[in-house]
């Protein structure tokens, strides 16, 4: 029989925001993949979960680098499923670590959906949203009574970003703030009176760092994960 994946969320990387159904299922895993930007490199997902890694486990890393080409990309995930795939042919079951939760803006989402159309079995464990643990660290609710939120990706494509922006109809949550810094900040400036911001970079992490002031955003050295909320500040008003 072919083994099971488990494809688990462990939040932004805190290791007590590991959920206990994750945990449960990492202590029991034989084979464990984590993502890593390069060969050799370290892993934010796995220190998260280094803690109930079993010793006797098979740690095996999946190369995901940082690329905007899409043909890169699907490359890479192919690979990860072919990686993961082979492991599951003999019969044992694995476990594959991410940041955040497993089905938002996660390398997992589409390996998973390869594997499955590929007959084999897969699960997934939930894990805390950056923009959940954002909003906590925070203390800023993402949003209240019959407000909206919109979860996006930074982008680099600005024209798409300041439509999404000027169209602004409910709180929004920017995940990757660092591809879109500069616009995000220019379309700020004028909007200060009128426009809550607030964003935490590597959450979870000893180097954690929350902001309220748009100047970060003008810092080239914005870290890749980091988090920005928006709230319009008249609904904040009336709270």
């Amino acid at each position: 029989m072919k083994g099971i994946l488990t494809g688990i969320g462990v939040g932004p990387g805190d290791p007590e925001l590991l959920t206990l159904k994750a945990v449960n299922a990492i202590k029991k895993a034989k084979v464990v993949f984590y993502p890593t930007t390069k060969q050799g490199g370290k892993s934010a997902a796995l220190k998260a979960a280094e803690n109930w890694v079993s010793h006797e486990a098979r740690r095996i890393p999946l190369l995901s680098r940082m690329t905007s080409d899409p043909e890169e990309r699907r490359a890479q995930r192919q690979l990860q499923s072919r990686q993961i795939a082979q492991v599951l042919e003999e019969g044992t079951d694995a476990v594959m670590l991410t940041l955040g939760d497993a089905l938002l803006y996660s390398t997992y989402s589409y390996v998973m959906k390869d594997l499955k159309a590929n007959g084999y079995t897969v699960k997934t464990i939930p894990g805390i949203t950056a923009a959940s643990a954002a909003a906590s660290q925070l203390n800023t609710p993402l949003a209240e009574e019959d407000e909206k939120l919109m979860i996006c990706p930074g982008s680099d494509k600005k024209e798409e970003l300041i439509q999404q922006l000027d169209n602004m109809s409910a709180n929004m949550a920017i995940l990757k703030v660092s591809a879109c810094r500069e616009t995000l900040y220019q379309w700020l400036k004028s909007r200060e009176k009128t426009v809550e911001f607030a964003l935490a970079s590597k959450l979870g992490s000893e180097e954690e760092v929350l902001h309220q002031d748009i100047e970060c955003l003008k810092n080239p050295d914005l870290p890749y994960m980091s988090v920005a909320i928006l709230k319009t500040k008249e609904k904040s008003k009336r709270k």
